[in-house]
């Protein structure tokens, strides 16, 4: 095995699991409740764009470069949900995957 493969691994095995608990909750929960993970997304992304309005008010001096910075901060807000439906999705098909691969290994 690649070292740095192995390295990469092992930080994402250790770290990610310890301090991103909550990501596989969510995950969990976009394969289970739509509804109630398309509105937790609408709510935390609407106080992610307040955030981000209220932190770049003194940067911004032009009213479009305000207006695509709101449309670019929304769009993330869809970006991380898909993403997280996508890796869900994944983590779903690995799970069949190695069932399958475990029932062939018996025979």
């Amino acid at each position: 095995m690649n070292f740095l493969t192995w390295l990469f691994k092992r930080i994402k095995d250790s770290m990610f699991s310890i301090q991103f608990g909550w990501i596989k909750d969510y995950r969990r929960m976009i394969l289970r409740e739509k509804f109630l993970s398309i509105l937790l997304t609408l709510l935390c992304g609407a106080l992610f764009n307040l955030l981000v309005v209220l932190l770049l008010i003194p940067f911004i001096d032009r009213t479009d470069t305000f207006a695509n910075t709101i449309w670019g901060v929304t769009g993330s807000v869809v970006v991380f949900y898909v993403y997280h439906w996508i890796m869900a999705l994944h983590e779903v098909y690995q799970l069949e995957r190695q069932k399958i691969w475990n029932e062939l290994s018996k025979r």
